[in-house]
């Protein structure tokens, strides 16, 4: 049992066609007194924190040891267990939606005749939506049986993962445009995280639809022929949800591939411009080298050596050299801006 997990809140709902009676039990003994055939009693555990209370319940429902062991030991992975008299389900309620903390929160069933205990790990308020529905007289869950109020709480619990899902796709959206536009080391960080969260819900998700198909195949004795057929419904929402995990996990396998090319692209940049510069640079360092050489630093009294340098001499051969150099720059960067390295038209390259 999870240290961190609060006390538990046991949340009663007693229904049938014409009336709804809610309250939380203060103790499991006072379930004991709606426990008829005249209604469907809905017992909602909400949080693990206490041992006892969800031993006593255990013994009032007729629950199995192992199947108890389950329910406080979590996580579990989802299953489905069909008897004669009581089905135990355990699923994994939608998660939160930061990538760092994708931790299934699970959800065990126990359906009987006429009724349904159900635990939820946590305070998260999963089958909220479930009890409000139960509150209006034309919900349908309140003309059925248990078994309809299990698929009711099996279907919410998938349909939570679509905004789940939707939350996911925009995030792959956002680090698209940085591994494209800014690819910096902190997007893949983003992208392993983002892998990391999508692998965690495939793994929660593969094993509920087995455990709808099990439902399916083996709740006959508990489950009527109109949620076996709703059941299919689901099932083609998880397979649905499985399809698109799997499509977000391609998409990060290429966003590290859009990143690397990115890396890529953006260092042949910095290689281009320093290649540029040092190719500029090279007649230039040629021209200041060969006057550097100094072979005569002052001119001779009479007469100059035909083969000395007659620059070094001229008033105006510094201004000259500087001419020169200026001028091959010059030509050099025109030169460059017409090939589309300075991110020119590249001219000459598309007539080639």
């Amino acid at each position: 049992m999870p240290a961190d997990e609060p006390p538990p809140r046991l949340l009663l709902m007693d229904y049938n066609p014409e009336n709804v009676m809610e309250k939380e039990l203060a103790s499991p003994e006072e379930v004991v007194s709606y426990l008829d055939e005249h209604s469907v009693t809905w017992l909602h555990v909400q949080g693990l924190g206490d041992e006892r209370v969800i031993t006593r319940l255990g013994e009032i429902f007729s629950v199995d040891e192992l199947a108890l062991a389950d329910v406080v030991n979590t996580p579990q992975r989802p299953k489905a267990e069909v008897g004669e008299s009581q089905a135990f389900v355990v699923l994994h309620g939608v998660p939160g939606f930061d990538a760092e903390d994708v931790q299934p929160r699970q959800l065990s069933l126990f359906l009987g005749r006429n009724y349904l205990l159900s635990f939820e790990q946590g305070a998260d308020q999963t089958l909220a939506p479930v009890r409000k529905r139960l509150r209006y007289t034309a919900c349908p869950i309140r003309g059925c049986g248990p078994d309809y109020l299990l698929y009711a709480i099996l279907d919410t619990t998938v349909d939570a993962y679509f905004p789940l899902l939707e939350h996911f796709g925009e995030r792959l959206e956002e680090v698209e445009v940085e591994a494209v536009e800014d690819p910096r080391r902190e997007v893949v960080s983003r992208i392993y995280d983002l892998r990391r969260a999508l692998l965690t819900l495939r793994r929660s998700i593969w094993p509920q639809r087995q455990v709808v198909s099990e439902l399916i195949r083996d709740g006959a004795p508990l489950l009527s022929e109109q949620v076996i057929r709703l059941l299919h419904d689901t099932e083609d929402h998880l397979v649905e949800i499985i399809e698109v995990l799997e499509t977000y996990q391609e998409i990060t396998s290429e966003l590290m591939n859009a990143y690397l090319s990115s890396i890529a692209n953006k260092t042949n940049e910095i290689m281009k411009v320093l290649t540029i510069i040092a190719t500029i640079f090279i007649p230039l360092t040629f021209i200041v080298g060969v006057y550097g050489m100094n072979f005569q630093p002052e001119p001779p009294a009479r007469t100059l050596h035909p083969w000395n340098m007659p620059e070094l001499y001229s008033p105006y051969g510094y201004v000259g050299v500087w001419v020169v150099m200026l001028a091959i720059t010059g030509y050099m960067l025109w030169r460059f801006w017409r090939l589309g390295w300075l991110g020119g038209s590249g001219c000459e390259g598309r007539r080639k």
